[in-house]
This record gives C-alpha cells, sequence and structure tokens, in this order.
C-alpha cells in the first residue's frame, strides 16, 4: 500500500521471541525522505510502535514529516496518549511541536501531509483510543485514520467516524493462529464508512482458510483512499 520505511526499531530478547522493553533509533534514516525525488506515501514505523519510542526519537520523526510537505506520512499507533505525550512541552526548552501545536499557534496546513491512526481491534479499544485521537482540546490537530487490522469483534463508529476519522482500514488477522473476523463485522462497518462518506479499505479477510485481499461484499470490492492518498497512488 505505500513505501515503509524503519527510523526505529523494537529489540527482541535473545530467543527472538518477546521485546525487551528498548527501542532503539535509525538516526540516519531521519534525512531519507529529503532525498526522494517524487512524493511518496509513507508506512512509517508500521512493524512497531513509534509510541514506544523515546521522546527525542518522536520529535526527530515528526520534525522531518514537517519538514517534507510532499510526502504523506501514515503513523499508526495502540497508544495515543504515549505519542501525543511524546509531542507535548517540555521543561528543557521550545521545539517546533511547542511552537507550532501546543502554544496555541499551530495551523492544521502545517502538518497536513502526516495521518495519524490508531488500532482498534473492537469496541472497547475504538472508544479508548478514538477518544484520546479525535480529543478537540488534546487529540491530533491533523488528519486523523482507524486502522481495525485485525477486526475481532463489531464496532460502532459513532460521532468520531461521521466527524472526525477521515480513512478506515479493515481486515483480519493474517497469523497462522489467527482469531477469526466475522462477515458481518467487517460488512457493519463498511457500511457505516459508505453512510458516512469516509473512504474505507477493505483489505483481508478469511475465505476457505486463507486469506484473502480485498474480499467482495455483494461482488463489490471496497480499496478506497483519502484523495491526497489515492492521488499518490495512481487510485
Amino acid at each position: 500500500m505505500a513505501r515503509r520505511q524503519k527510523y526505529a526499531a523494537q529489540v527482541l530478547t535473545e530467543d527472538r521471541k518477546r521485546w525487551n522493553g528498548k527501542v532503539i533509533a535509525f538516526d540516519e534514516r531521519f534525512d531519507e525522505p529529503y532525498s526522494w525525488r517524487d512524493p511518496q506515501v509513507v508506512a512509517t514505523c508500521f512493524m512497531g510502535d513509534v509510541a514506544r519510542a523515546t521522546g527525542r526519537m518522536v520529535r526527530g520523526l515528526f520534525s522531518t514529516m514537517k519538514k517534507t510537505p510532499q510526502h504523506q506520512f501514515m503513523v499508526l499507533t495502540k497508544d495515543p496518549v504515549g505519542l501525543l505525550d511524546h509531542l507535548r512541552p517540555r521543561q528543557q526548552g521550545p521545539t517546533w511541536m511547542v511552537s507550532d501545536w501546543c502554544s496555541g499557534s499551530y495551523r492544521v496546513d502545517r502538518l497536513n501531509n502526516v495521518w495519524l491512526g490508531v488500532t482498534a481491534t473492537d469496541q472497547r479499544t475504538y472508544d479508548s483510543r478514538v477518544s484520546v485521537l479525535c480529543d478537540p482540546q488534546t487529540g491530533w490537530p491533523g488528519n486523523k485514520w482507524l486502522s481495525c487490522e485485525p477486526m475481532l469483534g463489531p464496532i460502532n463508529g459513532g460521532s468520531f467516524l461521521t466527524e472526525c476519522l477521515k480513512w478506515c482500514i479493515i481486515g483480519c488477522a493474517s497469523g497462522p493462529q489467527r482469531q477469526p473476523m466475522e462477515d458481518a463485522w467487517a460488512e457493519g462497518l463498511v457500511e457505516q464508512c459508505l453512510k458516512a462518506q469516509v473512504p474505507v479499505y477493505y483489505k483481508q479477510q478469511e475465505v476457505n482458510g486463507k486469506v484473502i485481499h480485498g474480499p467482495a461484499i455483494n461482488g463489490k470490492q471496497y480499496l478506497q483512499y483519502p484523495p491526497t492518498i489515492g492521488k499518490l497512488k495512481g487510485a
């Protein structure tokens, strides 16, 4: 779906089965977007969670994204509280996020190329995470999106879907011991997105024991992008 850019990595234990709580940053990668000739859609740290990085790493990453407005950056987290906390003022001195957002002088168009999303697997995680993302006072002031992958229960999008979110991705789990996603859950959320006029990307579902891409609902696929993303991807 997008160029994947690895700015940080989670460090595993010796048996490589568990995360040991440490995150390392590839500082040299922060400058790579400046050299890309063509505008890109960038899946940023999708193999980890940028919220687990240090504040220095997070602010460095967002600084790069701010200074390369020709690219569209997709950021995804399960911990919007932790991530947004990294971007709030620090007593050590001002940062670009302090002056541009937290002081009240923030202009949304300055970071219109950064799409901040949360992962929600069911109604509980949807309510707890999307409410933080969409909070009018302390939430993310730019583009916001939702990833329901894997979707493990039905979700009622409510007012967050109609008034806040600008994109939704839906899909089943893909691992060998995956929990199933019921068709009704995905189809119900697709229907809500269509009614709210929110682009929806129904990515995958298990059919006859195999995970297939772009499953159809009544013979139609829903592989929609927001206009600014779709333009770069030729969709």
